[in-house]
């Protein structure tokens, strides 16, 4: 799974890139920013659910099917430089112990 930021003339995408079932799939929604404004992005991985929110302005959550090797996360910029300015994480405990 990849969550990218996809900046064009007049068009700023939030997208979430998936591998399920041998295809690639992807699910994208538009983002608008103010000038100078930073992207803050809360991502949520919860086994197979993904939920990504921006700047509390919008919001994508995908189902996914990860293998069971798909242990950790990363966070790296294409195609110019990025700035993280922090990383908060929390492991999450089930509350159905079942």
């Amino acid at each position: 799974m990849r969550v990218a930021l996809v900046e064009e003339p007049l068009l700023m995408m939030i997208t979430v890139l998936y591998y399920r079932s041998g295809c690639f799939g992807e699910q994208a929604a538009p983002l608008t920013l103010k000038p100078g404004e930073p992207l803050v992005l809360r991502v949520f991985v919860d086994k197979s659910i993904v939920e990504v929110f921006a700047n509390d302005k919008q919001a994508i959550a995908r189902r996914i099917y990860p293998s069971p090797d798909s242990q950790g996360i990363s966070i790296f910029s294409s195609g110019g430089e990025a700035t993280i300015e922090s990383i908060k994480t929390w492991e999450l405990f089930p509350s159905n112990p079942y």
